[in-house]
């Protein structure tokens, strides 16, 4: 058996169909195209030839059925000029029908996938143990994935696997049995490195509850500050922690409330305590001591802490709604500090009541900075964050630049509300082709996340910003809705 690439030996074969076959040796130019063909499959299946002392082992048996031959020929389009996100919406779509990928595509698309730095676990999921198999036979391909079941020797596994392979354990373990999760990277934390023990605690850190407490714990103590901070993040989303029992009482002690008298109501008033000076103590908790240039200690003390407490703590003090808390104490010097950390606490939280607050506020300055709102709905339900998203968009405040980056804020796929009334908003630019650059800035993502139900009205409206025709960039954003909208139409059959 030759172990020269199939590369190389199209290149030689190339040279004898230049010679001719009656010249170079070869029967016939049938044989030598059947041979071309055959290599350039093996180069594009990224075959490394080798001498091997038995047969390869058989690819296992998949009881999924494969995609209809139009959901294939759709796949290799975008595969041909790969478009990442109609990758993964086409994968989403047919694992969601129990579906997977024909073997002869498996190559092509296990090649797209083990080349991304974020690989989509859905991809590999639709490729089925026809892709589990070629990863076995080309080391480009072999990349940790987390599976739905745990191997014999998670143990083993854990001891001799890379980085990337540990992650992947663990984020399995975590599905499977999430117990034994903070057991598998104990067992090696003393010699991992403080990179390492960074990632591990952020995966436990997904989805963690009051039972992963004691190892996270032990890990405020760690001697890495990256290591303390991942973990007192963690602490952080667990209700009833004791990390956040301590957070919430060293805030309650920075704001005072005052309850004001009136003839017709009752009022409530708050005021903003800084710390006067840094507790030790505070540093094992993730608070940090120095500030960022151009900030007060002071207030960079203030606004860890009331970041890191429950936003219970305001309710409880004042009595108040959250839009009345931002009322009670908008006139106090620390309030934009105040604002900040509350914004970080309700958008780490997905808390869509405070949320909204924060949102209303900021919309009431006279340049709401889109950036500081669309962190606010990233963390929420679509049906939550829909509605606060185009509350923004048609904001008098907002600029009409603006409204487009707000709709383009957010990548989850569009409700058909939602998408009816960013239609309605991008109508505002018909006829204005002499500024439809900034258009076209949020067209691509907008055209990603837009219910592909209305691929024609999508169209429709963009067409109708250019009177001498959409350029060419416009047009591919219309020819993705309509695929995105071919590709459901299959699905749905």
């Amino acid at each position: 058996m030759s172990v020269e690439s199939p590369g190389t030996r199209l290149v030689a074969l190339a040279a004898l169909a230049v010679l001719g076959t009656d010249r170079g040796g070869a029967s016939t130019p049938e044989a030598l195209l059947t041979r071309a063909a055959v290599l350039g499959a093996q180069a594009r299946a990224g075959f490394k030839p080798a001498r091997v002392p038995a047969r390869l082992p058989a690819c296992p048996a998949d009881a999924r059925p494969v995609v209809g031959p139009t959901s294939e020929a759709m796949l290799m389009r975008v595969l041909n000029e790969p478009d990442g996100g109609l990758i993964v919406e086409w994968a989403e779509l047919a694992h969601a029908k129990g579906l997977r990928v024909p073997d002869s595509v498996a190559p092509a698309l296990l090649d797209w996938w083990a080349r991304q730095h974020d690989r989509p676990e859905v991809v590999f999921w639709v490729l089925g143990q026809r892709g589990a198999w070629l990863g076995e036979l080309n080391e480009a391909w072999r990349k940790p994935v987390a599976g739905g079941g745990l191997p014999a020797d998670a143990e083993g596994s854990w001891q001799t696997g890379t980085t990337p392979e540990r992650i992947a354990l663990l984020k399995t373990v975590r599905r499977v049995e999430p117990a034994r999760g903070a057991a598998l990277v104990q067992s090696t934390w003393d010699s991992d490195g403080a990179e390492e023990r960074r990632r591990f605690v952020e995966v436990i850190g997904t989805g963690c509850t009051l039972a992963d407490e004691p190892f996270l714990e032990r890990v405020l103590d760690d001697r890495s500050r990256l290591v303390r901070r991942a973990a007192a993040d963690a602490l952080g989303r667990i209700p009833g922690s004791r990390y956040q029992g301590r957070m919430n009482e060293r805030a309650r002690g920075l704001i005072r409330v005052e309850r004001t008298r009136g003839l017709l109501k009752r009022g409530v008033r708050g005021t903003l305590h800084p710390p006067q000076t840094f507790d030790e103590s505070w540093h094992r908790d993730g608070v940090e001591e120095r500030p960022a240039s151009g900030t007060g200690q002071k207030a960079w003390w203030l606004r860890q802490i009331l970041a890191a407490a429950e936003l219970t703590v305001w309710t409880e003090a004042t009595e108040a709604a959250p839009a009345e808390v931002l009322d009670a104490i908008a006139g106090d010097d620390y309030f934009e500090t105040a604002l900040g950390a509350i914004a970080e606490a309700a958008a780490r939280r997905g808390d869509a009541a405070w949320c909204a607050a924060v949102v209303r506020r900021r919309l009431g300055n006279d340049h709401p900075r889109i950036d500081e709102l669309s962190a606010l709905w990233q963390n929420l339900p679509p049906d939550q964050r829909e509605p606060l998203m185009l509350e923004a968009a048609t904001h008098r405040r907002v600029s009409g630049d603006d409204m487009l980056t707000t709709l383009a804020s957010s990548d989850h796929r569009w409700s058909r509300a939602m998408s009816a009334g960013a239609l309605k908003l991008m109508s505002v630019w018909s006829g204005r082709a002499t500024v439809a650059w900034q258009f076209l800035e949020s067209l691509d993502r907008i055209s990603r996340s837009i219910d592909p139900a209305m691929a024609e009205r999508f169209a429709e409206t963009v067409s109708a910003v250019y009177p001498d025709g959409p350029p060419e960039r416009a047009r591919a954003s219309i020819d993705r809705v309509r695929l995105r909208a071919d590709m459901h139409k299959e699905f749905a059959a």
